[in-house]
C-alpha cells in the first residue's frame, strides 16, 4: 500500500486539489515582502532624515551640539525624498492589485523605478556616511546616519526584490 496514491486508500477523504477545482484558473499573486520592506523602508528613512546625523565633537566644558540630517545637509532632503517615493512605489503594486491598468509590465516598471530610487538614496546616504560635511574635524556621526544607511539598503533590496519578481499573468 505505500505506492498508492492518498487519494485511493480506503476511508480516506478525496483532495480538494482534485478535478473539483480542475475548472478554476488563480491568477498569479506578486510576492509580497518586497513591497511591506519597500513601504517600512521608505518610511525609516524619511523619518532617519529627522534625527540627528552629526554632533560637534568637542571635550568639556562645552556643550555638544548635534544637527539632524535634514538641517545638516541636502543630501539628507533627497535622500527621504527617494524615501518617500520609494514607500509609495511599493506600496502601489499592492494597493492596485485588482486594476486592470496595472498589468505585469507596469508592475516591473515600477519595480526598476523603486529600485534606481533606492540606489540613488543609498548612494546619497552613503556618500555622506564616508564624507562629513565642513568642518569635518569637528563632527561625529550619529544615530540617525546610521539609521539612514540601514534604510537605504533595506530600499536597494526591497527595489531589487520587486524588479526581478514574477508577477501577473
Amino acid at each position: 500500500m505505500a505506492g498508492t496514491a492518498p487519494e485511493s486508500r480506503p476511508g480516506s477523504r478525496p483532495s480538494q486539489r482534485g478535478p473539483a477545482r480542475a475548472g478554476r484558473t488563480r491568477r498569479p499573486r506578486p510576492a509580497l515582502l518586497p513591497h511591506f520592506v519597500g513601504v517600512a523602508s521608505g518610511v525609516l528613512l524619511i523619518a532617519a532624515a529627522f534625527l540627528p546625523w552629526y554632533a560637534a565633537d568637542i571635550a568639556p566644558p562645552f556643550q555638544a551640539v548635534s544637527a539632524s540630517g535634514w538641517d545638516a545637509t541636502v543630501f539628507a532632503r533627497l535622500a527621504a525624498i527617494c524615501g518617500g517615493l520609494v514607500a509609495v512605489g511599493s506600496a502601489v503594486p499592492v494597493l492596485g492589485s485588482g486594476h486592470p491598468a496595472l498589468t505585469a509590465g507596469r508592475r516591473t516598471a515600477l519595480g526598476f523605478a523603486v529600485a534606481g530610487l533606492a540606489v540613488l538614496a543609498a548612494a546619497l546616504v552613503a556618500f555622506r556616511l564616508v564624507v562629513l560635511p565642513d568642518p569635518a574635524d569637528l563632527l561625529s556621526r550619529q544615530i540617525g546616519l546610521y539609521a539612514a544607511a540601514l534604510a537605504a539598503a533595506g530600499c536597494v533590496l526591497a527595489g531589487v526584490g520587486q524588479a526581478a519578481g514574477r508577477s501577473g499573468p
